[in-house]
């Protein structure tokens, strides 16, 4: 199992470039010296899942789902980059960022959960699959930052979502989970349409914080630049 927060999108101020070669054939690599067999992404364009899909070969399964920015309440899709100088226009409208889950099975049973949204401020997803052939149920974590909300800078909606998490995790019998749980302030994502869906092997045991029936702590890496990998 790996964790990966990916990091392709310049205007949230992680990274100085998106470097999408580079970030999928370290993935690449990773995953074939690893023997990877299942990949938990944050901050991912559709893109650069689909690039990774193609250089994964057959086989691989993937479901996206897209962040959110809230304004007021409204809420539109993050787009992976807007146009120069209109920060509310997608550059592709088909090249939203999101969350993934990539695994070598088949990935029936996607869910978006619905967690509490913010007033105005990037809404992260919390997203599960199963991974049919293991019957294994895998869901993917972009914990909100501290302070984010523009109308409500002092409240912290990371208890809420966590508390969440955990209530969703232990309904299932058998569960890996894990992503991005970091604290720290978020640049403003403004927005526009959507995430798709497109293409992992048996995911060792390996779960973030104890849920029932299930194990250890999920590999995590972030990836300003270029990152050192975190598998586990």
């Amino acid at each position: 199992m790996l964790s990966w927060t990916m990091c392709d999108v310049v205007r949230w101020g992680g990274c100085t470039a998106r470097r999408t070669a580079q970030k999928v054939a370290l993935l690449k690599q990773k995953v074939q010296d690893k023997y990877v067999q299942a990949v938990l992404l944050q901050e991912v364009c559709q893109s650069t899942l689909n690039e990774l899909l193609t250089q994964l070969g057959p086989g691989w399964s993937a479901n996206c789902t897209p962040y959110h920015w809230s304004e007021k309440g409204k809420l539109s899709v993050s787009p992976c980059e807007t146009k120069p100088g209109r920060p509310t226009e997608p550059l592709d409208p088909h090249d939203d960022v999101g969350t993934a889950i990539v695994v070598k099975a088949g990935l029936p049973d996607p869910v978006k959960h619905p967690m509490l949204q913010p007033s105005t401020a990037l809404v992260p997803p919390f997203q599960c699959a199963t991974a049919d052939y293991f019957e294994l149920r895998l869901c993917n974590v972009h914990s909100p930052q501290r302070e984010s909300d523009n109308d409500f800078p002092a409240l912290d909606h990371r208890d809420d979502y966590q508390l969440a998490v955990k209530d969703i995790v232990e309904d299932y019998p058998k569960v890996v989970f894990g992503g991005d749980f970091t604290p720290g302030r978020r640049t403003r994502a403004l927005s526009t349409p959507r995430c798709g869906s497109p293409r992992s092997r048996t995911p060792r045991d390996r779960t973030h914080r104890g849920t029932r029936n299930a194990t250890r702590t999920v590999g995590l890496a972030r990836s300003p630049d270029l990152p050192v990998l975190a598998s586990s």
